[in-house]
């Protein structure tokens, strides 16, 4: 658990490395333009906190805390967001690549994704409820056993799921995401 408390600081342009990364409580902390890749962020909380145009790829996230947390323009791809403490688990990305990155069984219904690129990201069992997911690609992303009930996925591109397997009542998506929801069937669909 984060021991030191770093408060309402500003890093610009930081490539952040072992020796001065520092496990921390972060609270209204912005981040811009920083790279983190493949540092251990194990044990750290993030509260109120910018990521802007960050990479954050590979990073590990053992017990690690996000709450109300933005990331925008970011990089983030590699995560294993399942190791994340579920504990008000709430990050907001905007125009962000968390291509292979995993969110298996984690609740994101703080969470809201809109343009982002999904490749490869496996939301098996995910809780999506009502969660906003606009204009993302999700090509060759893994939907299984996944609650989409009320979620929006409006003008999502490169959609596959099995209705039969995920709950999708009341989702919204747009009419050329449609054969997506086909695929299984091995329907060709024209228009």
């Amino acid at each position: 658990m984060a021991t030191m408390f770093i408060d309402d600081q500003s890093f610009q342009g930081v490539h952040f490395n072992l020796e001065d990364w520092k496990t921390a409580t972060y609270e209204d902390c912005t981040f811009e333009e920083c790279t983190f890749q493949g540092l251990d962020f194990t044990g750290c909380r993030f509260i109120n906190c910018l990521f802007r145009d960050c990479d954050l790829s590979n990073v590990k996230f053992l017990n690690t805390s996000f709450q109300e947390v933005e990331m925008r323009n970011c990089k983030a791809m590699g995560l294993m967001f399942e190791q994340c403490s579920d504990f008000s688990f709430g990050i907001q990305f905007h125009h962000s690549a968390l291509n292979h990155s995993s969110f298996y069984q984690v609740n994101l219904q703080r969470s809201s994704f809109r343009e982002c690129s999904l490749a490869e990201v496996d939301f098996t069992e995910a809780n999506l409820n009502g969660v906003v997911l606009l204009a993302c690609d999700f090509e060759n992303a893994t939907f299984d056993q996944t609650k989409l009930e009320r979620a929006k996925l409006s003008n999502a591109k490169k959609l596959r799921l099995d209705p039969e397997t995920n709950a999708i009542q009341g989702a919204s998506l747009s009419a050329h995401s449609l054969p997506g929801l086909l695929t299984k069937y091995g329907l060709r669909v024209t228009e």
